[in-house]
């Protein structure tokens, strides 16, 4: 099978090689992803110039659909182009007589639109691997080198196969618990695309978009606690959201523990004056315009912070008394554990889907890295990524 590629960036393949079974689709044409799952499988089947038909049975929401080709029932899980594992709905396999026959795994790069199917598990591979089901249990994860042939094993086995070879019994409710340490090998790495999508079904529409932008548009900014250094005032009256640096309070103060030396300034709600100082002297300030809708962030403006190193960051509010401002005390982590933000950058190198990738592995843990990342100015070009700084510049929650 030939592989088909509508965009040419080399860097693409840094990230992970992509297989001879790779597709391409026209993502402006697809609006939810079992839609390109049907467009991917359909182009499969015409370029092996088969006489099969591939029909749409039902689908949960950009996260599996399930489809009948030639009389066999199969589930379509979908993954990212670079995840080491897949998500299965079990809902599906407690549907006695209507369960699938076999499981599909479609791995999908949004950047570059690009399809790859990495294999198959068939109903009974896939009930070795689960041997005391409960039907309690949502999901189940397995790795993606347990699906096995790519898209040519499909193709042969519903060709090839008598249809009462493959049962569409299901699992069993009478087998309780899913063996998870003998039949599951679970990676360090966590999903970033996949685990989106399941927040997708929850927090966004069905519309075919990238799982950055919704893992984006579910952060918050945290509201600064009213402690003040100048004055007191009615702490009713303040209200500073802070996306980044992101703070804590300890009780006295609010705290900024930082992993790494170029932070984010971003905050939220309008701020008429930022100051940035140490050890008591002012070493930095901005006036802003309270005109603006929204704030785009503030790059680190003064020299990388230093290991150990310890700043306050201070904000005054539009309507307050010239003395009145709020602040946080950003603190440096020792060096053996702090991080140079272009050290990061390098080590991203320059493909689109590495970057994508990164910061939303980044996002859980170290949000502000991942924000930091997002607008780097050495960011590459990417409909994604710009998507993801819209999305957080106009994203208003605020805890």
């Amino acid at each position: 099978m030939k592989r088909k590629l509508t965009n040419s960036d080399d860097n693409f393949f840094e990230a992970k090689p992509i297989s001879d079974s790779a597709v391409s689709i026209n993502i402006e044409k697809v609006k939810s992803l079992d839609q390109a799952s049907i467009v991917a499988l359909k182009k499969v089947i015409s370029d092996e110039n088969l006489n099969l038909e591939v029909k749409l049975i039902s689908s949960i929401k950009d996260l599996d659909c399930l489809v009948e080709i030639n009389k066999f029932y199969i589930q379509i899980v979908i993954t990212g182009i670079s995840s080491d594992e897949a998500i299965i709905p079990l809902k599906r396999w407690y549907q006695r007589n209507s369960a699938p026959q076999l499981i599909l795994a479609m791995s999908i790069d949004e950047e570059n639109g690009l399809i790859e199917f990495p294999g198959l598990i068939t109903e009974k591979e896939f009930k070795t691997l689960i041997k005391e089901p409960n039907p309690k249990n949502k999901y189940v994860n397995i790795p993606i080198n347990s699906f096995k042939g790519g898209i040519n094993r499909l193709l042969s086995m519903i060709q090839i196969l008598d249809l009462e070879a493959l049962s569409r019994e299901g699992l069993r409710e009478s087998k309780i618990r899913i063996n998870l340490l003998d039949n599951l090998i679970f990676h360090r790495k966590k999903l970033s695309l996949v685990l989106l999508i399941l927040a997708g079904i929850f927090a966004t529409p069905s519309l075919f978009k990238p799982r950055l932008v919704y893992n984006l548009a579910s952060i918050s900014a945290n509201k600064l606690e009213p402690i003040y250094t100048r004055s007191s005032s009615d702490e009713n009256n303040i209200k500073i959201c802070l996306l980044s640096p992101n703070s804590s309070f300890d009780g006295t103060k609010n705290i900024v523990n930082l992993s790494f030396d170029k932070p984010l300034i971003f905050p939220k709600t309008k701020v008429e004056k930022i100051i940035i100082s140490k050890n008591g002297e002012i070493i930095w300030s901005r006036e802003i315009n309270s005109n603006k809708k929204s704030y785009k962030p503030i790059q680190w403006p003064i020299k990388p912070v230093e290991p150990n190193e310890e700043y306050l960051i201070s904000f005054k509010q539009n309507g307050l008394s010239s003395e009145e401002y709020l602040d946080i005390t950003l603190k440096a982590s020792p060096k053996k554990s702090f991080k140079k933000l272009s050290n990061e950058i390098k080590k991203i190198g320059s493909s689109k889907s590495a970057w994508i990738k990164n910061i939303n592995n980044k996002l859980k843990k170290e949000k502000d890295m991942a924000l930091a990342l997002l607008f780097s100015e050495k960011a590459p070009d990417s409909k994604v990524i710009e998507k993801a700084k819209s999305t957080v510049i106009n994203n208003k929650k605020c805890l």
